[in-house]
């Protein structure tokens, strides 16, 4: 397994990185008893995106990050 190279090798500035906060909470509603939501929000461009499930997270991480979403799944 590739180690990745930490920020003082040189290797390091080859690698694309992007920041993101992502804010989860339970759902209270009688509906979706116990339902976990979210929120991912992309630091650069301040652009957000809801989630409510894994896939729906991943499709927002990839598309937040300028990535093809069919290159995943």
């Amino acid at each position: 397994m590739t180690d990745l190279p930490n920020k003082r090798s040189s290797s390091w500035l080859r690698f694309r990185s992007e920041l993101f906060a992502i804010r989860l909470w339970q759902e209270e509603s009688v509906e979706n008893e116990g339902a976990w939501r979210g929120c991912l929000h992309h630091i650069a461009s301040g652009q957000m995106h809801d989630f409510h499930d894994w896939d729906t997270l991943i499709d927002g991480l990839m598309r937040l990050a300028g990535q093809d979403q069919g290159a995943v799944k």
